[in-house]
């Protein structure tokens, strides 16, 4: 077992030029059947709830649905999701276009994916890595889609951001 991950990921809203700090979550197991799990979490970030739920498989991949809920209309500047790697499992990266195109070391100056055209990309090293992908981008409000996947080298880790809303909007309440 190698832990890949430099810190956990996190989720990011900033609303009014502000990033809103968690106030309480919590997470519990649902269910545990054969080689899966299911769980349940539940947060708050200001006046926005969030759920997800999580499928985890005996091999690592999981399955998750977020949801953000407010009582009144929020504007949203701005969503990410950061998953902040340890350098020495982020050297390599797959665009997964399966003509090898986007694939090989990670660029030093970083590396960006527009989501929008194919939902997957792959970041590791020889050995590990994470392969992320969605069946759409349903609920995305991408303005920058080349941008919507940021891979940024830094001294000690590498930050791969999920850039889900770069434009403001109004989750209505």
């Amino acid at each position: 077992r190698k832990d890949i991950l430099a810190s956990p990921i996190s989720i990011s809203v900033f609303v009014d030029g502000k990033k809103l700090e968690k106030s309480e979550s919590k997470i519990e197991r649902k269910e545990k059947k054969g080689n899966k799990t299911a769980l349940t979490l539940q947060g708050k970030l200001g006046e926005i709830d969030i759920s997800s739920d999580i499928s985890v498989e005996y091999d690592g991949f999981m399955w998750i649905t977020l949801k953000l809920t407010t009582r009144i209309p929020t504007k949203i500047d701005r969503l990410t999701v950061d998953i902040p790697m340890k350098k020495e499992f982020a050297t390599l990266v797959n665009s997964c276009d399966y003509k090898l195109k986007g694939t090989g070391a990670l660029p030093e100056t970083g590396w960006h994916k527009n989501l929008k055209k194919k939902p997957v990309f792959w970041i590791g090293n020889e050995d590990v890595g994470i392969q992320w992908f969605a069946e759409n981008l349903k609920g995305w409000c991408v303005n920058d889609s080349d941008h919507s996947l940021e891979i940024t080298p830094g001294k000690e880790n590498v930050l791969v951001r999920l850039n889900i809303v770069d434009t403001p909007i109004v989750l209505e309440g």
